[in-house]
């Protein structure tokens, strides 16, 4: 098993849910912050319970007001039911990157033929479900390079269902 606190490839993040929780959001906060020394960066984000929690504001504004890197954020919420309309980005970059994280889990899975069983699950290790991701990233990014336009590589990643969803 990886020491995943060591690992330099990525920022992985588990979570016991498997979804985006307020400590996580704080964690992404922290590394775009990291990412983005001394600048003023506009998040704009969906209206997930996480993402308006109302802690979450206060602890937000503690972590601009000490971080060591200069940066500030600032948040935009998107109403619910309008993700679509309001962040392209989740439909033009969101979309291929979880298509291309299915396509390597299907390809897994049909590897692994000879032990699927009917009506189970296949199991997928964290290194592996990684492994996926980190790919998937890679090939997005080649396609759009290919194409002249080169998408911004987020290296953190937090690990949802969307092998499921």
């Amino acid at each position: 098993m990886k020491q995943w606190a060591t690992y330099t490839k990525s920022f992985v993040v588990f979570t016991k849910t498997h979804w985006m929780t307020k400590h996580v959001m704080l964690l992404y906060f922290e590394y775009i912050m990291k990412f983005y020394p001394r600048q003023k960066i506009g998040l704009i984000i969906d209206s997930a319970q996480q993402h308006v929690a109302r802690d979450l504001y206060g602890w937000l504004q503690v972590l601009n007001e000490r971080n060591q890197h200069g940066s500030t954020i600032y948040l935009a919420f998107i109403e619910r039911g309008l993700t679509a309309i309001y962040q392209p980005g989740d439909v033009t970059i969101n979309k291929p990157i979880k298509q291309e994280i299915r396509r390597r889990y299907y390809d897994f899975v049909c590897q692994q033929y000879d032990k699927v069983i009917a009506e189970r699950k296949v199991d997928v290790s964290r290194e592996q479900l990684v492994e996926f991701i980190e790919g998937a990233f890679k090939e997005i990014n080649l396609q759009q390079f290919k194409k002249g336009r080169l998408l911004i590589h987020l290296i953190f990643v937090a690990l949802t269902r969307i092998l499921t969803t």
